[in-house]
C-alpha cells in the first residue's frame, strides 16, 4: 500500500534508536583513559574547539576498543567475575578514571602555557575545559552513533540475505554491501561535493588583489608591457608575484649596479593543462631574456599559486637583480587542503614546469647559460622535489634546491631523513656528511657538517614545531623518532607519545600549523631565505652587504 513505505521507514528509524539506549562499561572506562591522554601537550598549543574534537575523537576509539575486547573476551568463553563483582570492579575502575580525568584537566592549562611560552604566544587565562568535554561527549557520540548505524545496517541487510543464501555467505556479503554504501557516502557524495564546493568558494578568493599588488609597467615581468599574459588573467598571488617586490632603486642601495630582475608567471587560465602553462612560462622567459641572467630559478608554488615573497626579493637583493624567477598556477585550492586531497597535481604541475624550462636550459651553451636552481615553500616543496628524479636532471643537474617546509608525504625527504647519519636527530638529519644535503632550522645549521659541500647543492629548511613536516600516520602505532632526546627548539618536553592518540594530536595540529608567529609550526621567517640563498648561490657581497640584507628582512 502507498501508505506502508513511511511506516516501514519510520518503524526501522525507532527500532535503531531503541537499541542504541545501552552502553558499554569497559567502552565508557577506556574512552575516559584515552580522553584524558588527548589532553596532553603536543607540538602546537590547540584552542578548545581542536581540543574537543580530538578528545571526542580519542573517546570514541577507546569506546568501541573496550567494547570490541569486552566482545570478544565474551565470544572466546574465557572465565568472568560475576555480576556483583563485575560492578563494583567496575565501579572502581570508573571512579579511578574520572580522578585521573580530573588531574588532567587541573594541567593542562600549564602545560598549554608553556608551550605558549615556547613558540612565543601570549599565555591564556583558561583552557575552556567544560567546552572541551561538551564538545568531546557531541564527537563521541556522533562517532559511536555512525559506527551503531552501520553495524545495525549490516545486521539488517544479514538477515535479509540469510533468507535466501548460506549464513556465512550472507555475513560476507552484508559486511561488504555497508562497506560500499557507506564508503560511497563518504568518497562520493561528500567527498567530490566538498571538493567542488571548496574548489567554487576559493576560485572567487582568487579574484582578489592583495594591498600593494600593482599592475607592472616593466616589460620584464608577465603581465607587463608586451607579456603574453594579462594582469586580469592572473589570480591574486599572481598578481602579488609580478605586482610587487623590489625595483632598480632599492636593490642598488644594497647592490650598485643593480639591474630590474624578472619575473615570470602564467595563472590558470593562461592554459587548459599544466603544460600549456608551463609553455607559457618558458615563452615569458625567453620574451624578456631571462637565460642570458646569471641566476634562473624554478619555483613550484603552492596551489593557489603562491610564492613567499621574502624568498624571492632576497634572491634579488643577494644578486642585484641578475635574477629570473618562473613559477605557474595550477589550483585554487590553498596549499592545506591541497595536499590533503590532491597532492598529485602539485607534483605534476612541478614536473611539467621543470621539464618546459630545463630541457630548453640544458641546449643552451653551459658557459654563457644562467645557474638553474629549484625553489618550493610547503606543498611548492613537495610539487617540486618530484623533479629530483627525472632523467633529464641526472644528465644534466641544476646547481641547487632550496625546499622549506616539506611536507610529510614528500618521498625524497622522506628517504634522507630516514637514511640520515647516526647519531643526528630526526628534527635536524645529516645526511652523507652533508656533502649535498644539509637541513636548518630557524638557527643557520648549514656549517654543522664537516665535510666539504659539493657544487650541487640542496638545502631543505624545517621547523621541529612544524606538523606539516613531521606529522605521519605512522604515528598511530609508532613513536616518531623527532620525539627522542635531545628534542627540537621549542618541542616541549611534556610531550609523552601514546597510541593513536598522539596521532590525531598531530593532525589537528597540523591545522592550527598556520596560527603560529613566524619561527615556529608552518610559518617561516622571512629571515631565514638570507643565510640559505647565500649558502645555496655564493653570491659576490662583503659581509657587510649580507647583514644589510638581513636587516631588511628581519622578522
Amino acid at each position: 500500500m502507498p501508505g506502508s513505505e513511511p511506516t516501514l521507514a519510520h518503524s526501522t528509524i525507532k527500532q535503531f534508536l531503541a537499541s542504541q539506549t545501552k552502553f558499554s562499561y569497559n567502552g565508557v572506562i577506556l574512552g575516559l583513559f584515552l580522553v584524558s591522554l588527548s589532553l596532553t601537550p603536543s607540538l602546537l598549543p590547540r584552542t578548545w574547539l581542536f581540543q574537543g574534537i580530538v578528545s571526542g575523537i580519542s573517546g570514541a576509539f577507546g569506546y568501541g576498543l573496550g567494547a570490541l575486547l569486552s566482545a570478544t573476551w565474551g565470544f572466546l568463553k574465557l572465565p568472568q567475575l560475576n555480576n556483583s563483582d563485575f560492578k563494583m570492579f567496575s565501579k572502581w575502575l570508573l571512579a579511578i578514571d574520572l580522578i585521573w580525568l580530573l588531574y588532567i584537566i587541573s594541567k593542562t592549562g600549564s602545560w598549554q602555557n608553556r608551550i605558549r611560552e615556547l613558540v612565543e604566544m601570549e599565555p591564556t587565562a583558561s583552557t575552556n575545559p567544560i567546552r572541551i568535554l561538551l564538545i568531546a561527549s557531541l564527537v563521541s557520540l556522533s562517532i559511536i552513533l555512525i559506527s551503531r548505524l552501520i553495524r545495525y545496517t549490516t545486521r539488517r541487510t544479514r538477515n535479509f540475505i540469510a533468507k535466501y543464501l548460506p549464513a556465512r555467505v550472507a555475513v560476507v556479503l552484508s559486511i561488504v554491501f555497508s562497506f560500499w554504501l557507506f564508503g560511497s557516502v563518504v568518497s562520493g557524495a561528500f567527498r567530490t561535493n566538498a571538493l567542488r564546493l571548496a574548489n567554487n568558494t576559493f576560485s572567487v578568493a582568487d579574484q582578489g588583489i592583495k594591498e600593494g599588488s600593482k599592475a607592472p609597467t616593466s616589460t620584464l615581468r608577465s603581465a607587463g608591457p608586451e607579456s603574453l599574459v594579462s594582469w586580469e588573467d592572473l589570480g591574486r598571488q599572481g598578481k602579488e608575484f609580478v605586482g610587487t617586490g623590489p625595483g632598480v632603486n632599492d636593490l642598488t642601495k644594497i647592490h650598485p649596479g643593480a639591474i630590474e630582475p624578472i619575473r615570470a608567471y602564467a595563472g590558470l587560465k593562461n592554459g587548459l593543462s599544466h603544460e600549456e602553462r608551463a609553455e607559457v612560462v618558458l615563452k615569458e622567459l625567453i620574451r624578456t631574456s631571462a637565460f642570458d641572467r646569471s641566476k634562473l630559478v624554478i619555483a613550484t608554488s603552492t596551489g593557489t599559486g603562491y610564492i613567499d615573497p621574502s624568498a624571492i626579493a632576497t634572491f634579488e637583493y643577494l644578486h642585484g637583480g641578475d635574477t629570473a624567477f618562473a613559477t605557474m598556477q595550477y589550483s585554487y585550492l590553498p596549499s592545506w587542503l591541497a595536499l590533503l586531497t590532491d597532492s598529485q597535481t602539485a607534483k605534476d604541475a612541478g614536473i611539467a614546469l621543470f621539464n618546459e624550462i630545463h630541457t630548453h636550459w640544458q641546449n643552451l651553451d653551459e658557459a654563457t647559460r644562467p645557474d638553474l636552481y629549484l625553489y618550493g615553500l610547503s606543498l611548492g616543496a613537495y610539487g617540486s622535489q618530484a623533479s629530483i628524479s627525472r632523467v633529464e636532471l641526472l644528465n644534466d643537474p641544476v646547481d641547487g634546491a632550496l625546499w622549506v617546509g616539506s611536507p610529510f608525504v614528500s618521498e625524497f625527504w622522506n628517504r634522507i631523513t630516514a637514511m640520515r647519519d647516526p647519531g643526528s636527530p630526526a628534527w635536524l638529519p645529516e645526511y652523507q656528511q652533508g656533502r649535498v644535503v644539509r637541513f636548518t632550522g630557524e638557527e643557520n645549521s648549514l656549517d654543522i657538517p664537516k665535510s666539504s659541500w659539493q657544487e650541487n647543492k640542496i638545502i631543505y629548511v624545517q621547523y621541529p614545531t612544524d606538523p606539516v613536516v613531521f606529522f605521519s600516520t605512522d604515528h598511530l602505532f609508532f613513536e616518531p623518532d623527532w620525539l627522542e632526546h635531545p628534542r627540537g627548539p621549542g618541542v616541549t618536553s611534556d610531550i609523552d607519545w601514546h597510541p593513536f592518540v598522539t596521532f590525531w594530536q598531530l593532525a589537528f595540529d597540523f591545522f592550527s600549523s598556520g596560527s603560529t608567529p613566524a619561527g615556529f609550526g608552518h610559518i617561516y621567517s622571512s629571515d631565514i631565505y638570507v643565510d640559505t640563498w647565500e649558502a645555496l648561490t655564493q653570491p659576490d657581497l662583503s659581509s657587510a652587504q649580507i647583514d644589510d640584507i638581513k636587516k631588511l628582512f628581519d622578522d
